[in-house]
């Protein structure tokens, strides 16, 4: 049994403190025992269910907030003290109370009482109550104290150990930025040195070719009047030949095999591929350059350090790749789109410049999707997966081209082939930009399956 002690003021005897005790079973609704006393008489009474409905109706009021009114006055004591009056006749030992709102005040109950014979016991045992309430509650707020303290040790430990990963994550980043510098340094080196040597080849073969064309010249000049010999040029540029490329191979060998390349075939092929690619490079740069500026931008309104952009350009800065086949290897190309496969830092990357499109699309503020408590939740998105959600086809698809004009915008393109609907009832088949969009049953998102039936 749920027993409460409240201390009320009669309004007969307002400088006479008397104590009110309710005492129920299961709820206050149900049924509860009253029991009212002054220290030196007591009253007590058995209000049942029924007479709790019957004030209700008399009322005018549902049941469950009757009960509630109930519970404010006798159990809860809540609101200032003036709010709730209660009256008591020792002649008559009927027992009410009222409730009071500005100006106006009305009638909550009323019960009568009956007075007992031996109120000392019964003020005993409210005394034994109060101090058994009074125990419990130190007890709980020992344990509390406890608590509290427990949690402040772990709460300065954990702050203690985020501090420390704290300053580990920068020795960490200014490890990694520092060699990053180093093997870009490196790199650089390397480049200059081969262009260096790529410029001494051409100059080798331009003298090569004056020389040639020097005996070639006089000869022409001497015999012009001769009569012709065809197998005479043929025999001059046949013994000519054998002279001048022994030496230009062995020129060659020694500069690949130089002891400054130590990756000979790559070298080779990339010495190739300057000379094949040198009119596609300032398309491909200015290419490059517009991507970098605008994955810097996104980058700084995502709050990223700039020393961190500067880490992670340099990480993606000149990455070429070959493509592997049956009958062997492409040539290498240099890679202007995209995040590297397999790599922990992509979905991160992905999530930092696809979070800007939605923001700009409005997803977040607009009323639009599945509203749970005050918002509305419209979009579920990892890496380059999204899935955007709305009650009808209007919003879904007013949402869809949102999405997909702000991705055009930063150089992201939707795959329409790849995009499907999925719906709690029929619905007709999309076309955008003149791409029919499938509507389907089920979809994978993050390796789970997802059904719908209608």
């Amino acid at each position: 049994m749920e027993r409460k002690v409240s201390r009320i003021y009669l309004t007969s005897e307002p400088d006479i403190i008397h104590f009110l005790q309710v005492a129920w079973e299961k709820t206050l609704g149900s049924g509860f025992v009253i029991t009212l006393t002054d220290g030196q008489s007591a009253w007590t009474g058995t209000v049942c269910e029924s007479d709790i409905s019957q004030e209700a109706d008399d009322m005018a009021m549902e049941k469950e907030k009757y009960v509630d009114e109930l519970r404010k006055a006798l159990v809860s004591g809540a609101g200032p003290t003036d709010t709730y009056k209660f009256n008591f006749s020792k002649e008559s030992h009927h027992f009410s109370f009222e409730k009071n709102l500005k100006d106006v005040s009305f009638r909550l109950g009323s019960f009568n009482l009956e007075k007992i014979a031996s109120p000392a016991e019964v003020i005993r045992e409210l005394i034994c109550h109060c101090l058994d309430t009074i125990a419990e509650s130190q007890a709980k707020n020992e344990h509390l104290q406890k608590e509290n303290e427990r949690l402040l040790r772990d709460w300065n430990d954990v702050q203690g150990r985020f501090e420390k990963c704290v300053s580990a994550k920068e020795a960490v980043e200014t490890d990694l930025y520092k060699r990053f510098i180093l093997v870009l340094n490196e790199k650089k080196a390397k480049i200059r040195s081969l262009h260096k040597l790529l410029n001494e080849v051409q100059e080798l073969e331009k003298n090569i070719e004056h020389k040639m064309e020097t005996p070639t010249c006089s000869e022409m000049t001497t015999d012009r009047d001769a009569v012709y010999d065809e197998s005479t040029d043929e025999d001059s540029e046949i013994l000519s030949n054998p002279v001048l490329t022994p030496a230009t191979v062995r020129r060659d060998d020694s500069i690949i095999s130089s002891p400054d390349i130590p990756d000979i075939a790559p070298s080779r092929k990339r010495r190739q591929r300057m000379q094949k690619n040198l009119g596609t490079e300032p398309k491909m740069a200015s290419q490059e350059q517009q991507l970098q500026e605008k994955e810097k931008k996104i980058l700084q309104e995502m709050g990223i350090p700039d020393h961190l952009t500067c880490l992670l350009r340099n990480l993606y800065a000149g990455q070429e790749a070959t493509v592997r086949t049956r009958r062997g290897t492409t040539d290498w190309f240099q890679i202007v789109k995209g995040v590297c496969q397999g790599c922990i830092l992509s979905p991160c990357l992905f999530n930092l410049y696809a979070e800007p499109i939605i923001q700009n699309a409005g997803l977040d503020e607009a009323q639009a999707g599945i509203k749970i408590a005050r918002g509305y939740i419209n979009n579920l998105r990892y890496s380059d997966e999204a899935t955007l959600i709305a009650e009808t086809k209007e919003e879904l698809k007013r949402l869809l081209m949102k999405v997909k004009e702000d991705s055009e915008k930063v150089g992201l393109k939707l795959n329409i082939q790849k995009t499907k609907i999925m719906t709690s009832g029929p619905i007709t088949s999309w076309q955008i930009d003149e791409e029919t969009m499938e509507t389907v049953r089920d979809f994978i998102l993050g390796g789970l399956q997802n059904h719908c039936k209608w």
